[in-house]
């Protein structure tokens, strides 16, 4: 596969992860993130400081955080403006942790 082929793959695979952040998440800061990828890949992958493998784990692992993180503050924001029932307080109790 060809360097610009597989920086192209990596670029739909991550904004393909963008796609879990919450909506306004996602249009206040999308762009910025997937530039901040691009730059990102480049920089570790292409030059070859960082191996493949490596660089996705990091990657992933981060965005798996972040996407929790910014779906329980859009939760708790939701939650705090309606009275919580069983059902969003359990929901909840997974974001407290």
């Amino acid at each position: 596969m060809s360097r610009e082929s597989k920086k192209e793959k990596a670029e739909r695979l991550y904004a393909f992860l963008l796609m879990f952040y919450p909506q306004g998440y996602r249009y206040a800061f999308g762009s910025q993130m997937l530039q901040t990828f691009r730059d990102h890949y480049t920089d570790v992958v292409e030059s070859g400081q960082q191996a493949e493998g490596r660089f996705w784990f990091g990657v992933v692992s981060d965005e798996a955080r972040g996407i929790l993180r910014e779906q329980c503050a859009v939760l708790k924001e939701s939650t705090n403006m309606k009275t919580p029932g069983l059902g969003k307080a359990s929901s909840l109790g997974l974001c407290l942790v």
